[in-house]
Parts: structure tokens; C-alpha cells; sequence
């Protein structure tokens, strides 16, 4: 039996971007909030993450960027770790679910003839990143 989103819903549930997840269901990832804030070095402002999981998010996003900053390219299991705890974290924001029902939500592919994995991934990140996922659409259109 599969787990009705509607059933887990936040009562502060804060909307989103509707993605089609691991489970077939569409679920409501987060849009992550971005806020800018004044410092006192010449850049003058800083961007912040505003929201539920707002700390958690925003150390993730700063692991990312030092990966990708790096000469040395990044272990796949690190990238993983840091793209599913984004994942983690927009849905998070919207659903109480414990880690054995996240795992049925949530899950990415980095292999290729596997593309639903990927187009999941690549959906949280976009969402993750500021940018509109995929619209969701029935089973075999476009």
C-alpha cells in the first residue's frame, strides 16, 4: 500500500513545486526561499535561506559549492550524501515522514537506462537551486 501525501501534510505546510517522486505520486517540494542580508565588508550582502530546514539547507548548499569549487573532483559518495539531504530537506519542509517512508519517496539515480531516477534527481536539484522542476504529467505523455 502506498503512502498518501495527503496523510503526512505539515499542518504548516508551505506549498511548492509538484514533482512525481520514487513512489509514482506527486509530492510538494519547497521552493527554497532566498534572502539577502547586509554585512559590513565591501560585498555589502550575503544570501541566506530563509524557511523550514533553513540551517540544515543551507549547510548543504555550502558543501556543494565547496565540492564543485575544488581542483579535485568530488567522491560520488559525498555528491549523493549532499543532493539526497537537499531531497531530504524540501520535503521535509512539507511532510512529516519518518526515514523508512522517505526512502520510498525519495530516491535518485545516477545510472544511465534508469531515467526516472534521474529525472527525480534532477528535479529536486533544480528545485533545490532556485529553478521551476518538471510539471507533473500523466504516465506516458510528454
Amino acid at each position: 500500500m502506498s503512502l498518501d501525501p495527503l496523510s503526512v501534510k505539515r499542518a504548516d505546510f508551505h506549498g511548492g513545486i509538484p514533482v512525481i517522486m520514487a513512489d509514482g505520486q506527486v509530492w510538494t517540494l519547497v521552493r527554497p526561499t532566498v534572502r539577502m542580508v547586509p554585512t559590513d565588508d565591501d560585498v555589502g550582502l550575503q544570501y541566506t535561506i530563509a524557511g523550514p530546514h533553513a540551517d540544515e539547507y543551507e549547510n548543504l548548499i555550502e558543501q556543494y559549492d565547496v565540492m564543485f569549487s575544488s581542483e579535485t573532483p568530488p567522491a560520488f559518495h559525498d555528491v549523493a550524501k549532499v543532493e539526497l539531504g537537499l531531497g531530504k530537506c524540501l520535503l521535509l519542509s512539507n511532510y512529516d515522514l519518518t526515514t523508512k517512508q522517505l526512502r520510498k519517496v525519495l530516491a535518485f539515480s545516477y545510472r544511465d537506462g534508469d531515467e526516472e531516477g534521474k529525472v527525480i534527481r534532477d528535479a529536486v536539484l533544480a528545485i533545490a537551486f532556485g529553478n521551476d522542476g518538471p510539471k507533473p504529467s500523466a504516465v506516458g505523455t510528454e
